[in-house]
């Protein structure tokens, strides 16, 4: 019995120990592993340095954020079939929206290109929606009254900055932002159907060869605040057409 009991506690003692063993084996695998990804992780993003005392120190929640990278931006310049210095124009056309006599449609303006691609069609089909060219009503306003009915050109212009916004009643850009370009508030006139506001620029241009005017045109027309009472006048003037400035900033 004595020598049986001996056995016993010396099987225990032999368990312990390899189980102790397994034990920091496991954990001196799973460290490793940890060491291993986060060098990994560092090594994508040019960190070379990776001491293993540094990664286990970094596993213990100290991990700092990695930088997120600004990948720009893009924009559409109304009025003009260029884009300001230090941008990059990916595209030129002709601004495009619902006429005024429609009660459907995009609400939006496009930047329609010159030569359209199809990916298929059907010439017997006339179910659908109509998109017309977009025209200055510039016959009274500060803007050049020779573009009076002509068709609105369009640039889409691409910029390293990521923030872009489009001030409305601002002619420069608050601190911080970098003007893009500046020029008048037009939309839709009050009695047509509703459009978005858009920044035509200041030097706006005309596409070549229009001028007459389309019966069904997306009309744009100057915004000018209506002093009824209610909105502050002054400083704002019912008589005089709103500006507005496109800025970035990174």
């Amino acid at each position: 019995q004595k020598s049986n009991l001996i056995i016993k506690i010396n099987l225990k003692k032999n368990l312990s120990v390899k189980s102790c063993k397994a034990s920091r084996k496991s954990q001196k695998s799973k460290k490793m592993r940890q060491i291993i990804f986060t060098c990994l992780m560092l090594l994508a993003f040019n960190a070379i340095n990776c001491k293993s005392e540094d990664v286990l120190a970094n596993t213990n929640n100290n991990l700092r954020p990695l930088p997120v990278l600004s990948s720009g931006t893009v924009y559409t310049r109304w009025g003009r079939t260029v884009c300001p210095h230090g941008a990059t124009r990916v595209m030129f056309g002709i601004a495009g929206g619902a006429g005024y006599d429609q009660k459907g449609g995009g609400a939006n303006l496009l930047c329609l290109p010159y030569s359209p691609k199809y990916l298929g069609y059907n010439l017997h089909h006339r179910g659908g929606t109509c998109i017309s060219p977009v025209e200055y009503e510039t016959s009274q306003g500060p803007l050049n009254r020779h573009l009076h009915q002509h068709n609105v050109p369009c640039a889409v212009c691409e910029i390293s900055r990521s923030k872009l916004y489009m001030f409305p009643a601002l002619t420069t850009c608050p601190h911080g932002w970098t003007i893009e370009y500046n020029g008048y508030l037009m939309a839709t006139h009050s009695h047509h159907p509703r459009g978005e506001y858009v920044c035509i620029d200041r030097y706006a241009t005309a596409i070549h060869g229009s001028g007459h005017h389309t019966h069904n045109a997306h009309d744009l027309y100057f915004v000018e605040p209506k002093c009824n009472g209610v909105f502050p006048c002054p400083p704002y003037n019912h008589k005089k057409e709103l500006a507005c400035v496109v800025c970035s900033k990174r």
